[in-house]
């Protein structure tokens, strides 16, 4: 079962500005590493159409610190877990749940949920001074965990978690956790098939770490 919140990428918000006149400058060094590229001019192209998807065709600005929050949202965390579901799908592990955590307080700062919240929704804390709607969420989240641990689904008869069927390649379907709770289709399906296109072309695959022999004198000296 995977999980994630809507708004990852405010954990990063306060590197944003500081790094404003270098994301303008070069946008080629806020690739994600795991991309590899035949020239430096391809890498820039890419990079140029990475800026252009998230922040159009301005340069980027102190008011765009939401879409910064998207693009690491995207490239630090939903990409790469969409990706691996989409490999664990085609070596046949096809029991797999996917839900997106977006719950906020009306008081919050940010209409989104930050990095790790849905790990704090279900973990063991007071429930001093939330609201019940709160209350409710943490118990559904503890429920669905619980079940999946239990019987390798987060969904039973007496369960209060909506239906929850598997999620396919497309990343769909995926519970959304909310102010409402509902199954929603592809989760982003246009980012998911704009990254897909980049990382097909380009994409490191993983190598193992060199071997070395030391040699009779170092071996000695060793």
């Amino acid at each position: 079962m995977y999980g994630l919140t809507n708004k990852e990428g405010l954990m990063s918000l306060g590197d944003f500005n500081p790094w404003i006149d270098l994301m303008n400058e070069d946008f080629s060094a806020f690739l994600p590493g795991d991309l590899k590229f035949e020239s430096v001019d391809e890498m820039k192209e890419i990079a140029e159409a990475v800026k252009k998807f998230y922040f159009g065709n301005k340069p980027i600005d102190s008011n765009m610190d939401m879409n910064f929050v998207d693009f690491q949202t995207d490239t630090l965390f939903v990409y790469s877990m969409l990706r691996n579901i989409q490999l664990q799908i085609a070596a046949g592990d096809t029991n797999i749940y996917l839900y997106e955590y977006s719950y906020y307080e009306d008081d919050s700062k940010f209409q989104g949920a930050t990095h790790c919240r849905q790990t704090r929704a279900v973990r063991d804390e007071t429930d001093d001074g939330f609201s019940q709607e709160y209350i409710n969420i943490k118990r559904l989240l503890r429920q669905a965990w619980i079940n999946f641990i239990k019987t390798n689904n987060p969904v039973l008869d007496s369960s209060p978690v909506p239906s929850w069927p598997n999620v396919n390649k497309y990343g769909s379907p995926h519970l959304s956790v909310g102010k409402n709770i509902e199954l929603r289709g592809p989760l982003i399906k246009k980012k998911f098939s704009f990254w897909n296109s980049i990382y097909e072309k380009h994409y490191k695959t993983p190598q193992p770490p060199r071997t070395f022999t030391l040699n009779s004198e170092a071996k000695n000296s060793a």
